[in-house]
């Protein structure tokens, strides 16, 4: 089977998260097929797993490097048999585990070292490489950034001496190369420009999807009503407080629960606490009632946490 006829027959967001077990690990990033390399005592192997993020994800075992590739394309080949829209949460749910298991066995490593467990890091800041060479790394709002913006930016780069820029997890992108006194004089070029240059900035803590009218599937403009919800929940917002703002029912920008999630319908904007798009709402408002109805939702959540401290 042809590596071409195999993409041909898997659905269009099928992925594969290779991770080279760097300090910035891609754990927080769900894949159909995740690759993570581990060092064990003569030198690496590669985790595989099947549908999920590091945590979620279930794993198979590990496999030498070399065998790497061939490992991908049998659990590719397992999820294209289940049909052109097929992902592998939805095999796993249809089928179990034991054809993704069969594919691989006869690669896996049955003496390896357990699966790495380091922090992921954080992709937002300064980082030095191997060679020495700094690393800035900023955020991109609501994982969106205008063609102005990056032209921007990437001039602002090359003015300071930058040599590459490249995407990494968390919707950030690094910038390489840039001179220890050039860094903080780029940081602040980009916070003019709207990207994030600190890791506790709440915008992070807002995900939010194309939205209308860029997506066809999509009943409200999540991502141009994201930075009114971003300051509304500003002082709520967190790692333990997080809004999803979906278009419609698919959930695409965030398949994981979240405090609160939006979602646009046709009656309305459908509110969840503590779900997914896949819950059921406790209220759905009309699209210029939604900043109300979340600064209502934050305060009562602010009370409720305020109760919690007072009785402990």
């Amino acid at each position: 089977m042809s590596k071409t006829s195999l993409a041909a027959r898997l659905a269009p967001k099928v992925s594969v998260a290779i991770d080279g077990g760097g300090t910035l690990r891609l754990d927080g990033l769900a894949a159909d097929v995740r690759l993570s390399a581990t060092s064990v005592r003569d030198g690496a192997v590669l985790r595989i797993g099947v549908g999920g993020d590091g945590a979620s994800a279930t794993e198979l075992g590990a496999v030498a490097p070399q065998d790497g590739i061939d490992a991908a394309a049998r659990l590719l080949e397992v999820i294209a048999r289940g049909g052109r829209s097929a992902r592998a949460r939805d095999v796993i749910a249809a089928n179990g585990i034991a054809a993704f298991r069969a594919a691989v066995a006869d690669l896996l490593i049955s003496d390896a070292s357990p699966g790495n467990s380091s922090n992921a890091g954080e992709p937002i800041g300064t980082h030095r490489l191997r060679d020495g060479a700094l690393v800035l790394g900023i955020g991109l709002a609501f994982g969106h950034a205008d063609a102005v913006a990056l032209e921007r930016l990437s001039e602002a780069a090359r003015v300071l001496g930058a040599t590459g820029l490249r995407g990494a997890p968390g919707r950030t992108l690094m910038i390489i190369g840039l001179a220890d006194e050039g860094a903080p004089r780029f940081a602040a070029t980009a916070e003019r420009l709207g990207f994030i240059i600190r890791a506790d900035d709440p915008r992070r803590h807002v995900i939010a999807c194309a939205g209308a009218p860029i997506c066809s599937s999509a009943h409200i403009a999540a991502r141009a009503i994201a930075p009114q919800i971003a300051a509304i929940a500003a002082p709520q917002l967190g790692p333990k407080f997080d809004i999803h703002i979906s278009g419609c029912a698919k959930g695409c920008a965030h398949a994981r629960t979240a405090a609160l999630t939006v979602v646009g319908t046709p009656q309305g904007c459908a509110l969840i606490a503590d779900g997914s798009v896949r819950e059921s709402p406790f209220a759905t408002v009309a699209g210029d009632e939604l900043p109300a109805a979340i600064e209502q939702y934050v305060r009562a959540r602010r009370r409720e946490g305020s109760q919690k401290d007072h009785h402990v």
